[in-house]
């Protein structure tokens, strides 16, 4: 009786201590299981000079346990802007859609790595982020859900900063012009009167390379462009003052300043600057602005308008500026 007696008391504190346990593992929170689909990527290069072209290499390597790498999409950092796709991978396909590289079609085994090559534009400003963007699947084709592929940071690179600054150069030069006439890139002829020219014009050029190579056009730019006196001859008492056109925004990389700004001073070897606050400056060749307007055929000049004065005159040459050279009196 004694010994079924203790063995029944065993038997109540063996089930006693199983449900202890059993309470206690329940109340330990689950574990997640461990992502099993993780890639690293490297984009290369990791600095580019703002507004450059260049061509950027792209590695991927799937680093899942088992389990394949499909398609991957790739967006550009803020500012960036895709050109053209210059090495394909060795398998499946890599094409540009808008802001985004697309790839598609790897089969990437695990332990495995892909390399894509393509062309991209920095911004003349980083604005944003300057990291590339990713998201991959499984699946082949980027679709379904359930089958991401988990980028691991750690092991990747993908920002590329942007050094440098973008810089502004004279395409068409200013004209010398008469007091308030619209400056264009032809000279004003006190003779002949005002002559129709063409528009001028600054683009927007790269920073320069490493290898001090010059800039080249930027040609996605729509940055604006200003204009201001760079070199003014009147007394700093009383300067000129700049009216009519006196900025654009780039098309193509390109401000063409139409109709076109004017001086209302006259004075010899006036300078014009393209300005824009995240670019370096350019300033214009040097022109005239005249304030010699009249009654003029060749030769003679008949109630000749000169700062206040009327006077007539005869005209002994023309100079290449544009200005007349004359005998008064």
């Amino acid at each position: 009786m004694l010994t079924s007696h203790v063995s029944h008391h065993s038997r109540i504190l063996s089930r006693a201590l199983l449900a202890l346990v059993a309470t206690v593992l329940l109340a330990v929170p689950a574990q997640a299981a461990p992502t099993q689909k993780v890639y690293s990527v490297t984009v290369s290069p990791n600095s580019v000079g703002a507004g450059q072209t260049r061509e950027y290499t792209l590695a991927v390597s799937n680093q899942a346990g088992s389990q394949s790498l499909g398609s991957i999409n790739v967006t550009t950092p803020s500012g960036f802007h895709y050109l053209a796709v210059t090495q394909q991978p060795a398998a499946g396909s890599a094409a540009i859609v808008g802001s985004t590289l697309q790839l598609r079609n790897l089969n990437l085994a695990a332990a495995s790595s892909v390399t894509v090559k393509f062309t991209a534009e920095a911004p003349c400003v980083q604005t944003g982020s300057n990291q590339w963007n990713f998201a991959a699947k499984q699946s082949n084709d980027f679709n379904g859900t359930r089958n991401d592929f988990t980028l691991n940071e750690a092991a990747s690179q993908r920002v590329t900063s942007v050094t440098g600054n973008c810089q502004l150069n004279w395409t068409t030069q200013p004209g010398s012009a008469k007091v308030g006439q619209t400056i264009t890139d032809t000279d004003y002829d006190a003779v002949d009167g005002v002559l129709n020219g063409a528009s001028i014009a600054a683009e927007v050029l790269s920073a320069t390379y490493p290898n001090s190579s010059p800039g080249t056009r930027v040609t996605f730019s729509a940055d604006h462009v200003a204009l201001a006196i760079g070199h003014d001859p009147n007394p700093p008492a009383d300067p000129a003052q700049l009216g009519g056109t006196v900025g654009a925004d780039a098309v193509n990389g390109v401000a063409t300043f139409t109709p076109g700004p004017n001086i209302d001073l006259h004075g010899l070897d006036f300078t014009l600057m393209a300005t824009n606050a995240n670019m370096t400056s350019d300033e214009s060749a040097e022109f005239d602005v005249s304030d010699a307007v009249g009654e003029c055929a060749k030769g003679q000049c008949n109630n000749l308008h000169t700062d206040g004065d009327t006077v007539d005159a005869s005209l002994s040459s023309t100079s290449t500026t544009g200005i007349i050279a004359m005998s008064i009196g």
